[in-house]
């Protein structure tokens, strides 16, 4: 093997040892780009939550994006988290703002959302896979059918619907969207 060959294998040994923590990723500035999103995440977040009473945040990561609107979060937030090194970085990031951390893996077998029917009237998703049938079960039925919610609101549950139904999955019970 050539001493560059071992060089570049020791870097990237140590690459994969520094781990972050939870979703700060600053480790990699200058190193790494990502591409902007049509969409301005942060004020469709900051305006759901105006009407938020109830909120669950899936996959919080280290709960860094969430704690972006600690002035906006009302007192029932929770959030889950499915991978284990970031468990304790969420629940001690998002403490100070009252939201509990729950870990919750919707990939593993048999991965339900650990929360009754109807607990949430607000569920923000910033990258976790979900089962539709389950961000259903979870909303309250209010939730989703809310004449307060804003057009764009209703039109997100009523695609909701449509992807339970495409799937196959249990859709909801109660109305939603359009007539």
């Amino acid at each position: 093997m050539v001493s560059s060959d071992v060089a570049l294998l020791a870097a990237w040994a140590a690459e994969e040892r520094a781990q972050p923590e939870g979703w700060d990723f600053s480790s990699l500035d200058g190193r790494m780009s990502e591409s902007s999103e049509p969409w301005d995440l942060a004020a469709v977040w900051r305006t759901a939550l105006t009407s938020g009473t109830r909120v669950l945040d899936m996959g919080t990561g280290g709960g860094e994006f969430l704690a972006r609107f600690a002035d906006a979060l009302p007192e029932h937030t929770v959030a889950t988290e499915g991978w284990l090194p970031n468990l304790g970085v969420a629940r001690s990031g998002l403490a100070p703002y009252d939201v509990g951390v729950v870990g919750a893996d919707p990939d593993e077998p048999g991965g339900h959302l650990p929360f009754a029917d109807g607990s949430f009237d607000l569920v923000l998703n910033r990258h976790e896979s979900y089962d539709p049938a389950e961000v259903w079960r979870t909303l309250s039925p209010a939730a989703a059918s809310s004449p307060s919610r804003s057009e764009e609101t209703n039109s997100v549950k009523y695609e909701m619907h449509s992807v339970c139904r495409l799937t196959r999955r249990t859709s909801p019970t109660h109305s939603f969207g359009p007539a």
